[in-house]
């Protein structure tokens, strides 16, 4: 994060994040909320492939990219990463490239797309910058799609179409983090209606977002991802619960969560500010108290997430 440090006696106390560096903040909080027994299926159900080709929609800072080489799953794995921002790819090529060279992997110094080799086994890297309906792969008959907290910002049906004419018969769309309707603040701000309004404002935000003037998924993302899978023609081969869980033990934070919570409490409060209907004192206040009981290691947060296995029929 551009600035970690709690701000107090401010008039206007907002947090300058960096998305990337948010994004990284947050990768060991993705990594212990995955859903334990949809991420044990989706292994078994690719281990012992003599070659894996996956494609990660959305790629960030490629946190999915990462678990399917740490997994050791094949000793041929072509990757492919599609993102919006330059910047974020920028990125992935680096970090993919330090955790291939401390595995021991050779890997070219020139950027992506390039391939690395150890002892028989192969890593291919691909990054596209493009939007979903520009992207036309050279060869759509990918054995795994992944889409990290991905699928609440673009239009379910029309992605999932994309989605299965990309997958090669069997091939599996694996969807993690996908929002679905519950964010809760422990313990509640002392003007409890405030802020029960103010969170609500925060679903309704995803609720007006539109791509080409579609809804997305939106605050009940994983519960629509579900119906739109199998009204789709997926098979559903398993799915659960992944919630975060930002809840302080003994006062302490674990992993890097008090950056994560002051990213969330940021993007809360500017929700509200472009809502209208909530005064710049009232959010201020709210924010203010909220950071203090950060800064006190009292403030908890509980997002309801759901993560989704399906198979392209």
């Amino acid at each position: 994060m551009r600035q970690t440090t709690l701000l107090t006696g401010t008039s206007d106390p907002s947090i300058d994040i960096d998305f990337a560096e948010y994004l990284q903040a947050k990768f060991p909080l993705d990594e212990r909320s995955l859903n334990p027994q949809v991420r044990a299926l989706l292994v078994r159900s690719l281990q012992g492939r003599p070659e894996i080709r996956g494609l990660d929609l959305g790629t960030g800072t490629g946190a999915m990219l990462r678990r399917l080489i740490e997994w050791g799953l094949t000793d041929n794995l072509v990757l492919t990463g599609l993102d919006l921002q330059p910047e974020l790819l920028d990125k992935v090529g680096t970090i993919i490239e330090g955790l291939l060279r401390d595995r021991g992997f050779v890997v070219p110094r020139e950027q992506p797309p390039w391939q690395a080799e150890r002892a028989g086994q192969i890593v291919v890297l691909n990054l596209h910058t493009s939007e979903l309906v520009d992207y036309h792969p050279y060869q759509p008959n990918f054995d795994l799609i992944t889409a990290q907290a991905f699928m609440d910002i673009v239009p379910l049906e029309d992605t999932l179409r994309q989605v299965q004419g990309w997958l090669k018969p069997g091939g599996l769309f694996y969807a993690t983090l996908n929002y679905d309707g519950a964010t809760q603040l422990f313990p509640s701000f002392r003007e409890v209606a405030f802020e029960a309004r103010l969170l609500a404002n925060y679903d309704q935000s995803m609720e007006r977002r539109r791509v080409d003037g579609k809804p997305t998924g939106g605050s009940h993302s994983g519960a629509r991802l579900l119906a739109a899978l199998l009204d789709g023609g997926f098979e559903l081969l398993g799915y659960g619960s992944s919630d975060w869980n930002m809840t302080p033990e003994r006062g302490l934070y674990r992993d890097q969560d008090a950056i994560c919570l002051q990213a969330i409490l940021e993007c809360i409060r500017k929700e509200g500010a472009a809502a209208g209907g909530f005064s710049d004192s009232e959010l201020n206040h709210w924010f203010l108290d909220r950071l203090e009981r950060i800064r006190c290691g009292h403030l908890g947060l509980i997002v309801h997430q759901l993560d989704i296995l399906a198979g392209r029929k």
